[in-house]
């Protein structure tokens, strides 16, 4: 009965298990913006009051051991955010919208290409949205100083904390892009120049 009892218990803690890491890998996947904050103060009521101001401003925290989340992000396009979970962390992520309901529509109308929209300009909307979206969480973070950004993802673009204020005042996601690929190339490209400069 003992051992029925033992295994029954470990059954019970490896299926606990992998619903927490099923439940980060949605987390730290499938949104377009992650943040990782570290944690200076993390008694219930701290949590609770943070959680709230969060959710106000359409955003969700979620708080997962840092070995699981390190595990949901392997194989991943944000692998590099593995190394952003140590000591006390927690995940901020905007709140996802329901699934809009499926409808028949009538057979689409061929369109001339003066009338079709860019693809460009439907993609700056999601730019503006990433902006809104990042302002809303500055402010989140504002009024819970016991939270210091580490880092994060936009898509699939390493984001570092001192990314965000920029972010938020963004009005093109290309402009963004660019700028933080700009940033990863500078140093590759000075290290490119002085291995190709002459030797004296």
């Amino acid at each position: 009965g003992a051992i029925i009892g033992y295994a029954a218990m470990v059954s019970a803690g490896r299926l606990r298990r992998n619903g927490i890491l099923q439940a980060a890998r949605t987390v730290l996947r499938e949104p377009s913006l992650v943040v990782v904050a570290a944690l200076t103060r993390t008694d219930v009521n701290t949590l609770t009051k943070a959680r709230r101001e969060f959710r106000e401003r359409r955003f969700l925290l979620k708080k997962f051991p840092n070995t699981l989340c390190r595990k949901a992000l392997e194989d991943s396009d944000r692998v590099f955010m593995q190394g952003l979970f140590v000591g006390q962390t927690i995940v901020a992520y905007p709140m996802m919208a329901p699934p809009a309901p499926t409808v028949e529509l009538p057979a689409p109308v061929a369109l001339d290409d003066a009338a079709a929209p860019a693809e460009e300009e439907r993609d700056d909307d999601g730019a503006l949205e990433a902006s809104a979206l990042a302002k809303r969480l500055l402010e989140s973070f504002e009024l819970n100083p016991h939270m210091h950004v580490m880092g994060g993802a936009l898509d699939t673009v390493p984001l570092y904390a001192e990314d965000l204020k920029p972010l938020s005042k963004m009005d093109s996601l290309y402009a963004l892009r660019a700028e933080l690929a700009q940033t990863v190339r500078a140093p590759l490209a000075r290290v490119a120049r002085t291995t190709r400069a002459p030797l004296v």
